[in-house]
């Protein structure tokens, strides 16, 4: 949690910079698994498409339309390896990404950000529950929201000062 909170204070210039923001998720933050969940693949990840009121990734993507918070896309990345995917040659289009995981693999994720030169910010999950790592059975986990807004309401708040 230290280490989120440092890389956070360390990236945040660069993060600010950035005229997009992005909301990245793993895919344990859906209620669905990947046979029912209806979000569709694209180039970046599988954009949430609103199949269920009581996905947290829904309530995300509601959430960053909200132009109060800034405004925001959400995506959900099935694995690590599509952080390459957020990489921009052209500073004027970078997007700014704030990245949600659990604590084991966050700060690895954010050194990975940091190699392709991507700004970005943080949000821990609240508990671990991916079947792969965690759990005999997939649980839907979830982000600290008030935490996601903090970041992203700090980064409106400087750009217009």
């Amino acid at each position: 949690m230290v280490g989120a909170e440092l890389m956070n204070r360390a990236f945040r210039s660069s993060f600010n910079k950035t005229k997009a923001k992005v909301v990245l998720v793993p895919g344990c933050l859906r209620i669905h698994n990947n046979e029912k969940c209806e979000a569709k693949r694209v180039k970046e990840g599988l954009l949430c498409d609103g199949c269920s009121p009581q996905c947290r990734v829904n309530q995300l993507r509601i959430l960053g339309k909200n132009q109060n918070y800034g405004g925001f896309e959400v995506y959900i990345i099935p694995h690590a390896s599509d952080l390459s995917q957020w990489s921009s040659n052209d500073k004027e289009l970078q997007r700014g990404v704030i990245a949600s995981a659990c604590v084991t693999t966050l700060v690895e994720g954010g050194w990975e950000l940091k190699r392709y030169d991507i700004p970005a910010q943080c949000v821990l999950l609240d508990y671990c529950g991916c079947k792969k790592h965690w759990h005999h059975k997939r649980i839907q986990t979830s982000l600290n929201v008030r935490e996601l807004k903090r970041i992203v309401q700090q980064e409106s708040f400087n750009s217009n000062n």
